[in-house]
């Protein structure tokens, strides 16, 4: 599975938000919880999904294609930009299918961008949709060796990978891990 597969997923799911909760100074924890969570398929790994966040200033049109290839694409950009939901990309910080709890770990960029407007700000059942988009990292078994690297954006991603990665079963290896702050403050992971 990898990046390349994304478009294949279909799962789109409608959840609330039950709680938010700040981790670090730049970190906070959205938790969603919804029945449809229980179509979720567990990736693992870097398991991402598009995030479609409400309109700041009004009405949001939640009425999405159900697809996100190119076709789904186009028919979303195309509506209204008025009512038009900010779609994100997200990692998966933790999932619990058994309750239907999914956490999203949000960098806090101040007032920059809609996201991060969205998680200073989320309150219970405050509504958000999600398509689940696969997962990114595909590992080779005979792989001693990965470098993973990125800003903190990509810590979720990066420990999910970990986790994943040396669970009972797997191979081990040697991990590098580079990560590029700039006045993150405590890093939550």
């Amino acid at each position: 599975m990898s990046f390349k597969e994304a478009s294949k997923f279909t799962t789109m799911c409608e959840v609330a938000v039950i709680a938010n909760e700040q981790i670090s100074p730049n970190f906070r924890r959205i938790t969603v919880a919804g029945e449809e969570l229980a179509q979720l398929p567990r990736h693992g790994f870097d398991h991402w999904f598009r995030l479609f966040l409400p309109q700041e200033s009004g009405e949001t049109n939640f009425d999405l294609p159900k697809k996100l290839g190119l076709i789904g694409y186009v028919k979303f950009m195309r509506m209204n930009s008025a009512t038009r939901p900010y779609l994100r990309n997200y990692t998966v910080a933790e999932f619990r299918p058994d309750q239907r709890e999914l956490d999203i770990d949000f960098v806090l960029h101040g007032d920059h961008g809609p996201a991060s407007r969205w998680a200073q700000r989320a309150g219970a059942g405050d509504t958000v949709m999600l398509v689940d988009q696969g997962r990114g990292f595909d590992p080779d078994p005979g792989a001693a060796q990965y470098l993973l690297a990125g800003d903190e954006t990509v810590l979720p991603a990066i420990a999910g990978i970990l986790r994943d990665r040396v669970a009972p079963g797997r191979s081990r290896g040697c991990f590098v891990i580079a990560v590029l702050v700039s006045n993150i403050g405590r890093v939550p992971y």
